[in-house]
């Protein structure tokens, strides 16, 4: 896997606001050759630009935002340079932050320094009981909580604005001001065509918001962690659910499969109607479908009643319409309508289900 960049991006560079955008948007076309060497073409395009860099090379003048999770909100990460007094990382949301860089105390304890660029207010997060060189060790867990790196938002925007892809996974996201974590799910066929129409800030964990745009219009983005600089995640972190945050997870260059038929026929488990009807490998076999990631919550025009109570359990609500159809509706907003023979023949998502 591979690791971070530290350009000389200027502190009065892109104002705060600039780095939080949704999926609407306009599109910006730049390019970007991408070159290959023993590597894929995804994993060359990273070690280019998004090489790693730990907190023992932290240079002065790396710029992050503070974006602390609900956990973080309330913790009194930082601490006034000034006036001695803690700060809670909630405080500090959404501001921008500069390295000032690091200092050893008189009882041995690391200060690592920042200013905030607004207020130009001094401020540093101290650890105890860990040598320096500890402490900056990514497996040691080092790092600075809540903060997510903006320099490689900002390469990001450089060398992706514009650029066509092609999804390498099927669950994205889509922004939802109903739902708590403010986005929900959105799934999407793999080797769907894109475009990367822009790019924001996400969080610590995963610093890059892609948010991309396919041939009808339909905007979804994904959090990538492209450097993992003080991301606090390790490389061993980046499976299962957490595999799509990494960019070549998510994202080619080129389409792996020239047409669908070609790509059942690589995976025949994604089409069900090619899995026997009995034994270790057929829809009826749950810890198959499970163990095999068939379905991750995905549901299609086609799928029957069993097929989607072994993606996404028993509906929260259901209801028969008029003309015999029976309607589920899930609480992330999918609502799925069966024919009278139980076969799914519409699927949409909303927040208000339709009865």
């Amino acid at each position: 896997m591979v690791m971070c960049i530290c350009f000389g991006i200027s502190q009065n560079g892109m104002a705060q606001n600039d780095y939080f955008v949704t999926t609407e948007g306009a599109v910006v076309n730049d390019s970007v050759s991408i070159e290959t060497a023993g590597l894929s073409a995804e994993q060359n395009f990273l070690n280019k630009n998004f090489p790693y860099r730990s907190l023992c090379d932290w240079k002065e003048g790396m710029r992050f935002m503070v974006i602390p999770s609900d956990k973080d909100n309330y913790i009194k990460a930082f601490v006034d340079l000034n006036s001695g007094n803690e700060i809670a990382a909630g405080t500090l949301k959404h501001k921008i932050v500069v390295y000032k860089g690091h200092e050893i105390t008189e009882r041995g304890w690391i200060r690592l320094h920042f200013e905030v660029s607004d207020t130009k207010q001094r401020i540093f997060h101290e650890v105890r009981n860990l040598t320096f060189d500890e402490y900056c060790q990514k497996q040691a867990g080092g790092g600075v909580p809540s903060l997510a790196y903006l320099d490689e938002v900002d390469v990001a925007k450089g060398v992706l604005m514009g650029k066509e892809l092609y999804t390498a996974h099927e669950i994205f996201y889509k922004d939802d001001s109903s739902t708590r974590n403010g986005y929900r799910e959105a799934a999407i066929n793999i080797d769907t065509k894109v475009t990367v129409t822009a790019v924001g800030v996400g969080n610590r964990e995963y610093p890059v918001k892609i948010v991309v745009t396919d041939s009808k219009g339909n905007k979804f983005f994904q959090l990538c962690a492209l450097s993992h600089t003080n991301s606090g995640m390790n490389d061993n972190d980046f499976i299962a659910k957490n595999e799509q945050h990494l960019f070549d997870k998510s994202f080619r260059f080129k389409a792996k499969y020239t047409n669908e038929k070609a790509r059942q026929k690589d995976d025949p488990t994604k089409n069900f109607s090619a899995l026997p009807r009995t034994g270790p490998t057929s829809p009826s076999n749950t810890r198959y479908i499970n163990y095999a990631g068939l379905v991750s919550g995905l549901i299609e025009k086609g799928h029957t009643k069993d097929m989607t109570k072994m993606s996404k359990g028993e509906p929260d609500k259901k209801w028969t319409n008029k003309d015999g159809s029976v309607v589920w509706w899930y609480a992330d907003g999918t609502e799925i309508t069966f024919s009278k023979k139980g076969i799914a023949t519409k699927v949409k998502v909303t927040s208000n289900p339709s009865k």
